[in-house]
């Protein structure tokens, strides 16, 4: 069902900040910001290679950095709910659409170890 991680979401106090320090640490460029107003977040992604992917998050609501979540890619989001909910394994809201455009869905920590886990639809 999966077979690399996506990305990995980081919680951040102010995103600008948090862009200018992983571009001048580690080289890492950034995306555009994407502004989600209707949940009054900001996001940016950073490009680690190979695909690889740092999401940095900033709310309103001011937060403190923290290790937010990993990102996996399934072919189909609602198969694999499906398959992952025969295995005891529950979703936490129904799959939306996420800042990457394509359907998302965040499993419930209590059934996965305590890990928080999204799944992403990316085919091929």
């Amino acid at each position: 069902m999966v077979k690399k991680i996506h990305h990995i979401g980081v919680a951040v106090k102010d995103l600008d900040v948090s862009i200018k320090f992983f571009n001048e640490i580690f080289d890492l460029r950034s995306s555009p910001i994407i502004e989600m107003k209707e949940r009054k977040t900001r996001i940016a992604f950073l490009d680690a290679g190979r695909n690889e992917i740092f999401e940095l998050i900033q709310r309103e609501t001011p937060v403190r950095e923290v290790f937010l979540h990993v990102c996996l890619p399934v072919e189909n989001v609602e198969e694999a709910i499906s398959a992952l909910k025969m295995k005891g394994v529950e979703i936490l809201g129904p799959p939306r659409i996420g800042a990457h455009g394509v359907k998302i869905v965040f499993l419930d920590p209590k059934t996965t170890k305590g890990l928080p886990i999204e799944l992403i639809e990316q085919h091929g």
